[in-house]
């Protein structure tokens, strides 16, 4: 009786942490692509179904301050579990530079999206320089084990 008791007192602490999923974690990569000033940080994520927010380390916010951000991809990652479709902003000083662009850009198949920063306001296309600390927002994965790559491009 006492093993039965403690068997489904395990199997409700670990439930939630099942149901809940885990958070979203991303090894980032940068990458300065001779000397034309481009800068690429590649962020290597994989997780659970929590909407995540993650900031660019500080060696990587030193080196895109000042840059503009000129492009966002994403792609399953290569050997990796396949997420579901998923948004992603990049933000900077609480300003979303995808405008919205970012909806579904972790893709549900083996495609790679990209998208261009947007000004909702004007309605354009906008390369802003980029002036304070940079985050990765990842909202609505479905996919608990998902696998997925972002590149940010910089210039």
């Amino acid at each position: 009786m006492k093993k039965i008791i403690l068997s489904v007192i395990a199997f409700l602490t670990l439930s939630p942490a099942i149901c809940l999923g885990a958070a979203i974690t991303c090894t980032q990569v940068p990458l300065r692509l001779g000397s034309s000033g481009v800068i690429t940080i590649t962020m290597e994520c994989t997780g659970g179904t929590d909407d995540t927010t993650i900031s660019l380390s500080a060696a990587n916010n030193a080196l895109v301050l000042g840059k503009k951000l000129m492009a966002v991809s994403a792609f399953v990652t290569a050997g990796g579990d396949q997420p579901d479709a998923a948004d992603v902003t990049v933000n900077c000083r609480g300003l979303d530079l995808l405008g919205g662009k970012g909806a579904n850009l972790i893709p549900a198949t083996d495609i790679t999206n990209e998208t261009l920063p947007y000004n909702t306001f004007n309605g354009l296309y906008r390369f802003k320089n980029i002036t304070g600390p940079v985050t990765v927002g990842i909202a609505n994965e479905g996919t608990p084990g998902f696998d997925a790559t972002i590149v940010l491009e910089f210039e």
